[in-house]
This record gives structure tokens, sequence and C-alpha cells, in this order.
């Protein structure tokens, strides 16, 4: 199943479900799947984890570029 995997995995044939079926007679048949609705799921959450990522990246920034928030504010700093 591994080497399957690795040999489909950039083609048409990927999977990423196999459904193993066991007969009485202790033979077995292979069915391998492709869901597009789990794939696009799958997509839509590591979206949403950059998105997160990003957004807590810039916070960071923004305290770090700005520690003095508010110190300036009101002040007049032109010479006399």
């Amino acid at each position: 199943m591994t080497n399957k995997f690795q040999e489909y995995k950039d083609s048409d044939q990927k999977f990423h479900r196999v459904k193993i079926v066991i007969n009485k007679e202790r033979s077995y048949e292979e069915q391998y799947c492709w869901d597009k609705l789990l794939q696009r799921q799958e997509l839509l959450d590591y979206a949403e984890v950059i998105y997160r990522w990003v957004n807590e990246r810039m916070m960071f920034i923004k305290d770090i570029a700005y520690p003095f928030k508010g110190f300036f504010k009101g002040r007049d700093f032109r010479a006399s």
C-alpha cells in the first residue's frame, strides 16, 4: 500500500483512503478512494491556520515596532 501511494501520489490515480475487504475464503480486495470534499475541507482548514499565524505575527511586529504607544501623543517637540 505504501509503495502504491508513493507511486500514485502525484498522478491522477492518487488516493487518501484505502478500504480492504477480507472474504471468508481469506482473500482480500483493496479499494482506493479520493474524497474531494475531504480534500477541500483540509485546504480550508490549512488556510485558516495560515491566516491565524499571519495575524499573530503582525500583532507581534506591531508591539515591537511601537513600544512607546501613546508616549508622544499631545506633546510638542518643536524648537521654541
